[in-house]
């Protein structure tokens, strides 16, 4: 086999090896805040490490703020710094950030928000700028190339759809329907969508995808599908936390405890979310193969002698990097942290090798040509 066959595969194979054992984190809290402030949380992480989220100030002259005594921003957390993307109504939410610095969600006009009374909305994070729906509904996810999915109002009491946005208008999808589900409703909704145009939610108690031109339906079961990654994987919810891969249903496992949930996927097959311990506590979780990890480890000691405890991760991006949100109850204070991978991603192990597959051709003509 030449050298340079023999580092391919090598890097192939070590590409699988780093893949299969948890790597080690470093953890970063990002924002804290009381919940009587408001609140603050993410909602993913993009491969920039960009962090996209919420987060709440008391309104001016109330300094024992109340619920609704507070204004919620837009905020990104760029390394160590936040950046205030902008205002939203206080029942608003953020719900994804893509690769190409976009973050989605919905701004509701009043206190109580779904897709009746909310309109999906995309922020620029370089300025701030900000593209509304028109039609009232919600953004629940958004691809790299600005394809967004969620739920649309379709203007009676409890007519809802599935949704993709491919541009301002809405293109209405399939659901699953029965005799006792005659209509639209919200028991059906799009979560993700990846760069290839797949899309995935659930509808009436029913994992399902949207694929294809004709966007056709195809039911994966009980459960609820939170995400996909380009190479098709999908992850989320049926009896626990479930990777849908090559047509299998894989269940992932919990920490000891009776639940869990998946939340996201990178294009390597590293998957998050939460489980529970056998004490009964919500974790923080990361699945590598048939690893079920509780990212609690990887807390900063002073952290965990403050009193944080990570509860949920919401995000992974393609170099391990994952977005977390923990509780500190001691406090009664909710944080945004990020979980920075101290091992390169596989992807970066194939491009090093092949740095040295190349070199040692090089050296190897070298001294061919010295006579």
């Amino acid at each position: 086999m030449s050298s340079i066959r023999y580092l391919l595969a090598a890097s192939v194979s070590l590409a699988a090896v780093m893949n299969a054992h948890a790597a080690d984190y470093t953890s970063s809290l990002l924002y804290s805040q009381s919940y009587v402030y408001g609140r603050t949380y993410s909602a993913g992480i993009n491969n920039a490490g960009q962090i996209a989220g919420e987060f709440s100030l008391p309104k001016s002259g109330h300094i024992g703020a109340t619920e609704r005594n507070y204004t919620s921003y837009v905020g990104v957390w760029d390394g160590s710094t936040l950046i205030n993307v902008g205002s939203v109504s206080t029942m608003s939410a953020v719900t994804d950030i893509n690769n190409a610095g976009q973050v989605a969600g919905y701004d509701a006009g009043s206190d109580f928000a779904d897709a009746r009374n909310s309109r999906g909305v995309v922020w620029q994070i370089s300025n701030g700028a900000r593209t509304t729906n028109s039609q009232l509904g919600l953004i629940e996810g958004i691809n790299d190339v600005g394809q967004s999915v969620g739920t649309v109002y379709l203007g009676s009491a409890s007519l809802f759809a599935p949704a993709l946005w491919n541009g301002s208008t809405p293109q209405i999808l399939s659901q699953r329907l029965s005799s006792s589900n005659p209509n639209f409703d919200m028991n059906s909704q799009a979560n993700g969508i990846n760069n290839h145009g797949l899309i995935v939610g659930d509808s009436y108690g029913h994992a399902v995808t949207w694929q294809g031109a004709s966007l056709t339906l195809t039911d994966l079961g009980e459960g609820t599908a939170a995400a996909v990654n380009d190479v098709g994987d999908i992850v989320g919810s049926s009896g626990g936390a479930v990777v849908w891969r090559n047509g299998a249903k894989i269940a992932l496992g919990t920490l000891g405890g009776m639940g869990s949930g998946a939340l996201d996927i990178n294009e390597v097959g590293q998957i998050v979310g939460s489980a529970s311990t056998s004490a009964g506590k919500q974790h923080a979780t990361l699945w590598v193969g048939q690893d079920v990890i509780d990212l609690n480890q990887f807390l900063d000691a002073q952290l965990i002698a403050d009193g944080w405890e990570l509860q949920s991760a919401t995000g992974i991006n393609d170099s391990g990097d994952i977005s977390v949100d923990g509780y500190n109850a001691s406090k009664n204070q909710y944080g945004v942290f990020r979980l920075t991978s101290a091992v390169p991603e596989p992807a970066s192990w194939v491009l090093m090798l092949l740095g040295f597959s190349l070199l040692a051709s090089i050296v190897r003509k070298s001294k061919s040509s010295i006579v």
